[in-house]
């Protein structure tokens, strides 16, 4: 059921522009679809509903390049205007639903898997290592302040880490999901590079 196309941060960039071209107020808006989305998977039962969540603005995104850019020969631009964006996401979100509950009717007995291969668990560590050292050091050091909150719940410690930095909670949230992504993306390069050359 995952969206198997990646999206650039270019594309994240837009899909924000087109929630509202003010950048902060588009941010609000991103934070507040993104939880109601959740609530709304959680409400019937969907578990992990976050990552259902994130799907359905995966999805989202992908519909928004066609939203803003010429999407046909002529070069014509094709805008879909859509003024009230939170039921589109919902209309999304409905055949996200059906696809999980389906998927979930298919799925074998659970089983318990096998521990992962310590020598697989190695190679990500090293790709892990290899992407952090290939960000700007402003951006690895972020991402590793951001994910090590101490004894702090994860709500303060970013709420600290927004107030240093001099900017909002939402504003914390768009970075660092434009630099999760990179790294993602970096990862999976890496890991992909490792096993072919392991063949």
């Amino acid at each position: 059921m995952k969206t198997k196309d990646t999206f650039t941060p270019e594309d994240f960039d837009k899909f924000l522009r087109w929630l509202d071209k003010e950048n902060e107020e588009a941010g609000h808006k991103y934070t507040y679809i993104h939880r109601k989305l959740i609530q709304w998977f959680a409400g019937r039962r969907c578990v992990p509903a976050e990552d259902l969540a994130d799907e359905v603005i995966a999805r989202v995104i992908f519909k928004t390049k066609c939203f803003v850019e010429p999407c046909n020969e002529s070069n014509d631009e094709l805008e879909i205007r859509i003024d009230d964006r939170l039921p589109y996401f919902y209309a999304v979100a409905f055949y996200v639903y059906k696809e999980h509950l389906r998927d979930m009717r298919s799925e074998p007995v659970p089983y318990t898997p096998a521990p992962e291969d310590p020598e697989i668990l190695e190679r990500r560590d090293r790709c892990l290592e290899s992407c952090l050292v290939k960000l700007p050091k402003d951006q690895s050091d972020l991402i590793a302040e951001y994910v090590n909150n101490g004894n702090r719940t994860n709500k303060e410690h970013r709420k600290e880490l927004a107030a240093s930095l001099g900017i909002t909670l939402d504003a914390l949230r768009i970075r660092t999901c434009r630099i999760r992504k990179m790294l993602r993306d970096c990862m999976e390069d890496c890991l992909e590079k490792a096993a072919f050359a392991e063949m």
